[in-house]
């Protein structure tokens, strides 16, 4: 089944009518509001639109079913940039959480744990939660500066490694 099939249009429909067909099966086939509530359909219809909405991997793919539709080229005109931004590529998706990705709170719950500390210092008066507070303040302030380096740094590590 070719993505035009997917779409219920022809390998000669232009890109507004390729975006109305994916706009009408999307609303038929999302899992959370269509009237039929299938993933893999779905699924078959953003891999047909994230192929039919680029021009060039549209190309692409005509060239590999040896469909030899020209694709229009956008003009100078008003309608041009909004072609030209409904075109652009989507972003990828982006990647399942890791444990890793919650390292960005812990600046949040050293602080938390010091504002706990100091009050329970107040209310029973042992000396030992104020200190305790006293020195997880400028720690929390430490990591708040620090950790986002450390997921920064992980982060571009991963797209290296391509993950």
């Amino acid at each position: 089944m070719t993505h035009y099939e997917v779409l219920g249009v022809g390998a000669s429909a232009g890109a507004d009518e390729i975006r109305r067909a994916y706009h009408a099966m999307a609303r038929r086939h999302h899992p959370d509001l269509g009237e039929v509530r299938d993933t893999g359909t779905m699924q078959a219809i953003n891999g047909a639109w994230a192929v039919l909405s680029d021009p060039a991997r549209r190309r692409a793919y005509d060239a590999e079913l040896g469909i030899g539709v020209p694709q229009p080229r956008p003009t100078g005109s008003a309608d041009a940039a909004h072609i030209a931004f409904m075109h652009e590529p989507d972003r990828p998706p982006r990647p399942a959480r890791t444990p890793g990705d919650h390292l960005v709170m812990v600046p949040v719950a050293l602080l938390v744990l010091a504002a706990a500390c100091f009050s329970f210092s107040l209310v029973s008066a042992l000396k030992v939660f104020w200190v305790l507070a006293v020195v997880l303040l400028p720690v929390a302030g430490a990591s708040f500066l620090v950790m986002p380096l450390f997921v920064l740094r992980r982060d571009r590590r991963l797209a290296r490694l391509g993950r």
